[in-house]
């Protein structure tokens, strides 16, 4: 199977049967659940610090001044 398979885009089981038919059941079942249980490793987009002009270029406003730093003494 070809990712230019039109099969794919009329219904996905189909691949689905194809890696069964070449793996086996058991294998398949296992990577699928293998798939679920792993934990998230993209980053999160909270995490991403953009400079505020990179921020106005994709139309969100940017981040306010932090406030100036008081000396303690």
């Amino acid at each position: 199977m070809t990712l230019n398979d039109l099969r794919a885009l009329e219904r996905p089981d189909l691949i689905l049967s194809d890696l069964i038919a070449r793996h086996g059941a058991r294998p398949m079942v296992l990577a699928m659940l293998r798939a679920l249980t792993k934990p998230k490793t993209a980053r999160s987009a909270r995490g991403l610090r953009l400079s505020g002009h990179l921020m106005r270029d994709i139309g969100l406003e940017p981040l306010p001044e932090a406030p100036p730093w008081v000396k303690i003494r």
